[in-house]
């Protein structure tokens, strides 16, 4: 079995994370708007069918002049949607769309919610005698109330919540005004000021929530950004010491229970001192920018690597033999030997001091066995490596 895959930076320079754009973050509001629609109005589905046996209930009760056979086909009717309703959310649930694919599930619910609403908003006028001043105002009365339960329902678009208000509403209110008694008309003006104080509440409401979300969404991509800030050396783009201790601990980990071997190198930019004392810090950074680079080439995904500080490497190679592990340092000697450093024209070739252990081990221990192999590969001439535990590191170890 492979040990899992790791990215030898813990991202690299150009593709660092960034905040987000208002752009962006509106995206992911409209996507979190949909999402929560779907999970909070579940409820409204079960609540209008309710609300459609009571009404039911109320006009078989109290208007034996209602011809049943209508009634009971409007509850039919309305029963149906409220079932394909429901079959909607638990497709949803089912399918835990996220991202993008959340917007395929748009149009069904809006179509779903117009079928609903038209059926409270014109059935209940095709069913009882619009001439009954008590059907008619309990009929409004149930309007009204299913209209006020759109705004916690639907609230979380204010064009939705009022498209469901308008078609439950408005039809009553229309035909409460053709009747011209007193009655009948303050009624219908109450439903219309009721309509417009609701689209006021709904827009505040609205307005709220994006925020609440976009300014939840900014607080995530912060924290977000600021993580990956914390774990990276920032002049690289590798993992910080930190950083890397943190994972290679639990790669080392790993290794262990499944018996498998690690190495790792400690790597040291020969007279990087003398680079910055002649050429000046700005350069010194940009050699080390541009070794970071040639190090992430030279190194399989599934390898750790990070920048302890100066000019110190640190590798760990995942699932490698100490041999495996000669094998990529004596490449990467000769490659940044080869490699000409735009930013030092007419200099010595840049050259590297590798030291090697082996595990698995503590990752302290692994790193002061490679220090030592490191301080050797220095004491016999540099722009080599040298072995933890052979006799001419043991011999060359620093005091």
């Amino acid at each position: 079995m492979n040990l899992p895959t790791i990215s030898p930076s813990l991202a690299p320079r150009d593709r660092a994370p960034e905040l987000a754009s208002e752009t962006t973050i509106a995206a992911q509001v409209h996507l979190a708007k949909w999402e929560l629609l779907y999970r909070q109005s579940s409820h409204g589905a079960l609540g209008s069918l309710l609300a459609g046996i009571l009404w039911a209930h109320l006009v078989w009760q109290f208007a034996p002049e209602v011809k049943h056979f209508d009634l009971t086909m409007w509850l039919i009717t309305l029963a149906s949607v409220t079932l394909i309703r429901l079959l909607l959310f638990i497709l949803y649930r089912r399918a835990n769309p996220t991202g993008e694919a959340i917007l395929r599930w748009r149009i069904p619910y809006v179509l779903s919610l117009i079928l609903v609403s038209s059926i409270w908003g014109f059935g209940p006028l095709l069913v009882i005698p619009q001439d009954s001043t008590v059907l008619m105002t309990a009929t409004y009365v149930f309007s009204v109330g299913l209209a006020g339960a759109a705004l916690s329902a639907y609230g979380v678009f204010v064009w939705m919540a009022i498209l469901a208000i308008c078609i439950v509403l408005i039809p009553m209110v229309i035909s409460l005004t053709l009747r011209t008694d007193h009655f009948s008309v303050t009624l219908a003006v109450a439903g219309l000021l009721f309509f417009i104080v609701s689209m006021r509440g709904v827009s505040v409401h609205s307005k709220s929530l994006d925020e609440s979300f976009r300014l939840s969404h900014a607080l995530r991509d912060a924290m977000r950004v600021a993580e990956h800030q914390a774990q990276i050396d920032v002049l690289t783009g590798l993992r910080n010491r930190r950083a890397f201790s943190e994972t290679a601990e639990a790669v080392i980990e790993l290794a262990r229970r499944q018996q498998q071997s690690v190495a790792l190198m400690l790597i040291d930019i020969d007279g990087f001192k003398q680079i910055n004392d002649s050429h000046g810090h700005a350069v010194g950074d940009s050699v080390l920018r541009e070794f970071s680079t040639l190090l992430t080439k030279a190194l399989r995904r599934a390898d750790l690597c990070g920048r302890l500080g100066g000019d110190e490497f640190v590798v760990l190679l995942a699932n490698s033999s100490t041999e495996g592990a000669a094998h990529v340092a004596a490449k990467l000697c000769a490659a940044t030997a080869a490699h000409r450093f735009p930013m030092l024209a007419n200099s010595p070739p840049v050259t590297l001091s590798i030291g090697i252990s082996s595990g698995p081990d503590d990752e302290s221990r692994m790193l002061r066995r490679a220090d030592s192999a490191m301080y050797a590969a220095k004491r016999n001439g540099r722009n080599q490596f040298a072995i933890a535990g052979d006799p001419a590191s043991e011999s060359a170890s620093p005091t």
